[in-house]
């Protein structure tokens, strides 16, 4: 089955628009050996605080000349029931009209949710790609591990991991622990932190004096093992 389709090209991962509910995490474009066709596959998450219930979607294509051809003016996603931070859609293909097809633009442009409220895209801007996130231990191996020993500390059960240093876009701030948050929401969704004190916690500058202090506790500790032992 997976040599029936191939791979054409793939679009950039994790394009956002501001104030959408929704995030488009990957797409790819696919050519169904069988058929001739190109397949469409979108991976959607919702990134509101409200479930989702239907996602209505355009798809502007180009040929290799990046020249308009004929797209897909209205894909409808329906009978949906997505909580936050869920993806869907990537088992739901879109077939492209046309096969010349090589780049393409994908909008939302509208979303449906469960309490009856609409989303509607205001046209003023395509999706683009989130920035890239910076790794945890940019800030130096000491300090990431200083961070999680701090997080612990705050939260004694905190089962989660840090991977990333926060960062402010826009409507939406990424916690350290990857999970996208929108403005107004002052607790991280995914772990649960305050939203200042990941950004706080995230400086090297805040951390020293912590990690100071953990350095010399552990050389007292080492001091008092070897003059026991």
């Amino acid at each position: 089955m997976a040599d029936r389709y191939k791979r054409i090209f793939s679009l950039e991962p994790n394009l956002f628009k501001d104030g959408s509910p929704v995030l488009i995490r990957a797409g790819a474009v696919l050519s169904d050996s069988n058929t001739g066709r190109l397949l469409l596959q979108l991976k959607l998450e919702n990134v509101s605080a409200k479930k989702i219930s239907a996602v209505f979607t355009s798809v502007k294509c180009f040929n290799v000349a990046k020249e308009s051809i004929e797209g897909v003016d209205d894909f409808q996603y329906l009978d949906l029931f997505i909580k936050r931070n869920v993806s869907f859609g990537e088992k739901t293909p879109i077939i492209l009209p046309d096969s010349t097809t090589r780049s393409l633009i994908v909008n939302i442009k509208r979303v449906v949710f469960d309490d009856g409220e609409i989303w509607v895209n205001d046209g003023t801007d395509n999706f683009h790609p989130l920035p890239e996130l910076i790794d945890v231990k940019h800030m130096g191996v000491e300090f990431a591990e200083q961070l999680e020993r701090e997080a612990n500390k705050k939260r004694p059960n905190f089962w989660g991991k840090f991977t990333n240093l926060p960062k402010q876009i826009d409507e939406l701030w990424i916690c350290a622990c990857g999970s996208l948050n929108q403005n107004n929401e002052e607790k991280c969704f995914g772990c649960g932190f305050d939203k200042d004190w990941v950004f706080t916690f995230t400086s090297p500058e805040v951390l020293k004096p912590f990690l100071d202090e953990y350095k010399t506790e552990q050389a007292k500790a080492r001091e008092i093992k070897q003059e026991q032992g």
